[in-house]
């Protein structure tokens, strides 16, 4: 048999790391350059979670296709052990792939920028891609209810933690953000303050999804091939 060896716990704690590591970088360097007056040659648009191909934007692209991947390989487990929610597991590797995707290709942004052109909206639906996103959400969890509750206790706890992190980032400081934006425009520190928070949130329920994945993983074995966690607090059904 063939094994492949992860500590889910070491994973997520270095993911963890990077992630707040980014996150301070780049609230110091959109404050260094209102001190100084300077971008540094670049440096802080780079670390600006808020530019679009920065170094966080990347890396939240980065751990979205990891979730792309495990997501996809848990599909492939089902369907070989012709176990059910087979596309429930495949539809999420395909959502995970748009939202990787769309972090550094802003297709939101792109249409929120069309459709404000026709449709003016203001305040916290300045981003107004929001109105379509908050139903969408709702939709998804209410047709996943079975799926969650078909999951381990510890590892629906997890998934639903982790969606419930992201989308407080993705939506909840996104509102925020927009209502900021619309009345005292982008260039402020509180703008800058929310949208850091926003991003932190988003790799953060990121990051926890990975971690309940690889858990989650570690109960599935498929043609000889077993995926082996190293032993912490193993998990029941």
């Amino acid at each position: 048999m063939q094994t492949f060896y992860a500590s889910p716990t070491r994973i997520a704690r270095w993911l963890l790391c990077v992630a707040l590591g980014l996150a301070i970088a780049s609230f110091t360097s959109i404050l260094s350059q209102r001190i100084f007056g300077t971008s540094f040659g670049g440096l802080a648009e780079r670390l600006n979670v808020g530019v679009d191909s920065s170094i966080p934007t990347w890396f939240s692209s980065f751990i979205l296709f990891i979730c792309t991947l495990l997501s996809g390989l848990i599909a492939f487990i089902k369907k070989t052990k012709r176990a059910p929610y087979v596309a429930h597991w495949t539809f999420l590797s395909f959502l995970f792939l748009y939202i990787s995707v769309d972090e550094v290709a802003t297709v939101r942004e792109t249409i929120g920028r069309a459709v404000r052109t026709t449709v003016a909206t203001t305040g916290i639906f300045y981003y107004n891609w929001v109105i379509v996103g908050i139903p969408f959400v709702l939709l998804v969890g209410f047709v996943y209810l079975k799926f969650l509750a078909h999951l381990p206790k510890k590892i629906r706890h997890l998934v639903v933690a982790s969606g419930a992190i992201y989308v407080l980032g993705a939506i909840g400081m996104e509102m925020a953000a927009s209502y900021v934006h619309s009345n005292r425009g982008a260039g402020t520190l509180t703008y800058a303050a929310i949208t850091t928070v926003e991003e932190l949130l988003e790799m953060t329920g990121v990051i926890l999804l990975i971690y309940a994945l690889l858990k989650y993983l570690a109960l599935e074995n498929v043609n000889g091939v077993q995926i082996y966690v190293q032993p912490e607090n193993r998990v029941h059904h």
